[in-house]
């Protein structure tokens, strides 16, 4: 697998540089196979491709909304 961007355009406020995900590029490695493994159960539950969008609070993902494509 390669990452080819990962980014966050929300105001929060937030020292990004301070993250493991900036730090610690296994980190990152490892939250897009937990991210492409979420997508792939929606989709699979779902019985078709899906448009999900989520949240990451404490090491914790949240699905907020999964929508057809």
């Amino acid at each position: 697998m390669e990452i080819l961007s990962f980014a966050n355009f929300s105001d929060t406020g937030v020292d990004y540089s301070e993250l493991a995900y900036t730090r610690d590029p296994q980190s990152l490695v490892d939250l897009g196979i937990r991210l492409c493994k979420l997508g792939v159960s929606l989709e699979e539950a779902f019985g078709e491709p899906q448009d999900i969008e989520g949240a990451i609070v404490g090491g914790k993902v949240f699905i907020v909304q999964s929508r057809p494509q």
